[in-house]
Parts: structure tokens; sequence; C-alpha cells
């Protein structure tokens, strides 16, 4: 069973390390139990071949540049470079200004993600493709409702003081608002009311 240790916390250069030492251990063990009298016979250049042998059985496998997946973020410098990457006309929120934008980037080559940052808050803002949840957030919050906009239904998400997810679709793209410190109701339809 082949296991993906970076996704548990250990580095692929502590895993070469790692492979590196047990080789050299179990090589050590080998030489030892093998042959008696290694180092004279190393030394007259007896057994070379069966220590390199010995050494390739033992090495770890490092992946090659070709068995990496490629980033599927896209980052941006512009809106107008990140448009002229879609297939779609983007929407934008025109409540928020556009001197806080400070990421543009286009995710799997079918969605979109804004970023506007201000003192007072992050907000997020995906456009894509088709009628599914594109937030990415799966928290689960303790307060859910639906509200009419000029987008139909808009399912807003958060608690008793604060909303931080929107989503909605139009039927053809979905989009979704999200706010890291959170803002009232009737900011976050603004907002929504204002994308054109």
């Amino acid at each position: 069973m082949r296991r993906n240790n970076e996704a548990k916390g250990i580095p692929s250069e502590g895993l070469l390390t790692a492979c590196v030492v047990l080789g050299g251990i179990a090589l050590a063990i080998r030489m030892k139990h093998n042959q008696p009298d290694t180092e004279a016979q190393l030394e007259r250049g007896d057994k070379i071949d069966e220590v390199n042998a010995v050494s390739e059985q033992n090495t770890c496998h490092q992946p090659e540049e070709e068995d990496t997946l490629p980033n599927p973020i896209q980052p941006f410098t512009t809106i107008e470079i990140l448009q002229a990457q879609l297939p779609f006309t983007l929407k934008q929120p025109h409540a928020l200004e556009e001197d806080t934008v400070s990421g543009l980037e286009i995710i799997d080559e079918k969605l979109v993600q804004v970023t506007y940052t201000s003192p007072q808050d992050t907000i997020g803002y995906r456009m894509g493709e088709g009628t599914n949840d594109i937030s990415g957030d799966y928290t689960v919050y303790p307060l859910e409702i639906e509200v009419d906009s000029k987008w139909d239904e808009v399912t807003l998400k958060g608690n008793s003081d604060a909303i931080y997810l929107a989503t909605w679709t139009d039927g053809t793209y979905s989009y979704a608002i999200s706010s890291r410190e959170g803002m009232s109701e009737s900011t976050i339809l603004e907002i929504i009311e204002s994308i054109e």
C-alpha cells in the first residue's frame, strides 16, 4: 500500500533523509553478517558491485517533476487580464471598492475568486459556471436563512450576530460572498444587489 506522507505532515526532505539512514543501516548489517572481512575486501575492490546493488535497492523514490500535479489556482494582477482568460463575463459587486482588491484568481479554469481587503474585513467573492455551491466554506453555521433578492433566493449563513456567507445561483452561474469578520444581513444584500 502506498501512502502520502506529506499529507501526514512528513516533508519529502525528511522522508528522503530517513530512507538514506535506513538504507545505510541495512547495508551495514548486511555487510557485517555476510562479509566477515568487509573493510579488507573493499580496499582490494572486491564486492564493490554487490555493495552498489544493495545501495540501489535501499534508495527511496523521489517524485519526478512530471509526477507532481499542476496548481489549480492561477493568480492574476488585473481584472482585465483575468477576464481575458475566462470563458464567461465576470459580474462584479460594484458596492465593493475596486482599489481594495487584494487577490484575483481562477481556480480549476472555471471559477473566479476575487478577494477584497480593507482594515475592517476581508471579503471573498466567487463566480463560476454551474449551479452548485462554490463557496468552499463547509462550516455548519447555527443560522441559515433564504432571502429574496434580484437573483431569486439567496442563502445566508452565520449566527445571531453576523452573516459570514451568502450563496446563490442564477440558473447558469453560481455565486458566493464570504466575510471573515461577518456583516449585517442588509450589508451583504447591498453587495449582492450591486453585482452586474
